[in-house]
């Protein structure tokens, strides 16, 4: 994993974790509860596992951006590209699927579906674009 900006790669986890939880709580809450048939106290019953489990999701999928943006290019562009085209060939093709066999509506999909392509595109910019101790040419 030679080459791989970890600093960027950390800074995205953190920022598009954020992203989900403005998503997920502040914007969206109430309509994903509702699709996805839960109460507040439902989704919270896992207590603090989930929100582990889902950042360390959140830092592997940013790994992956990591690896994928230093071959489309360098910096802001670049890193929005690879997170776009990452986001809808594959993360977002996955949970499409996953709403094709699973029977979700298409109200969930376009939620999970707009979390991904934003956070991809926001983890793929901060890659991008954040580089510590790397000098400009």
């Amino acid at each position: 994993m030679k080459g791989v900006n970890w600093a960027g790669v950390v800074v995205a986890a953190v920022v598009v974790w954020l992203v989900g939880y403005v998503w997920y709580d502040m914007l969206f809450g109430a309509a994903w509860l509702r699709e996805m048939h839960m109460t507040e106290e439902q989704a919270m019953a896992g207590g603090m596992t989930p929100l582990f489990l889902g950042a360390l999701n959140t830092l592997v999928m940013c790994l992956g951006l990591g690896l994928l943006v230093p071959r489309l290019g360098d910096g802001l562009m670049a890193g929005v590209k690879a997170g776009l085209l990452g986001g809808i060939f594959f993360a977002a093709t996955n949970q499409w699927q996953g709403a094709i066999y699973g029977g979700d509506s298409n109200t969930l999909l376009m939620i999970d579906v707009g979390y991904i392509l934003v956070g991809y595109a926001v983890g793929g910019a901060i890659i991008g674009a954040l580089r510590f101790g790397k000098k400009s040419a």
